[in-house]
């Protein structure tokens, strides 16, 4: 794969900017263009060094970009309004989801064993995912909605 600096930002930086693309393209005018050159580069470099995680992040773009007319009618679907619900809470998951999901797996892990089988790990994962999204809508509604306009 690419060279990474681990611990920065800078290691997944041209992800964070092909998302920023898909924003950009949706606007369209001048910024359409920078975007379309822009996930050029990402595709060149995406093959170049082989890198899966960013390939991986370019076809969820153009993904996104091909879905873009079906906004709409998605959004207004019971799926896409929940995933507007927890969109609208994302960043609040984004900063609880390590701290509060990682202490409900550390503390069931605890409590399973070692060797915990297929089933427990499966049924952790949702305990820690229901308890994070929680947290989040908690967060969410009490902090994070107070900053936002």
């Amino acid at each position: 794969g690419a060279p990474h600096l681990e611990g920065l930002f800078l290691e997944r930086w041209l992800e964070f900017a092909v998302g920023m693309a898909v924003y950009d393209f949706a606007a369209g005018g001048l910024r359409r263009g920078f975007a379309a050159a822009l996930l050029l580069v990402a595709a060149g470099t995406a093959w170049g060094a082989r890198d899966v995680n960013l390939a991986i992040s370019l076809g969820a773009a153009l993904l996104l970009l091909a879905l873009r007319p079906l906004d709409g009618r998605l959004a207004s679907s019971r799926v896409g309004a929940a995933l507007g619900a927890l969109g609208a809470m994302s960043y609040s998951l984004y900063l609880v989801h390590v701290p509060i999901g990682g202490r409900v797996v550390n503390l069931a892990r605890r409590l399973v064993g070692d060797a915990p089988s297929s089933v427990s790990v499966v049924a952790i994962g949702a305990l820690a995912l229901a308890v994070s999204l929680a947290a989040a809508a908690l967060f969410h509604r009490l902090v994070e909605r107070r900053f936002v306009g």
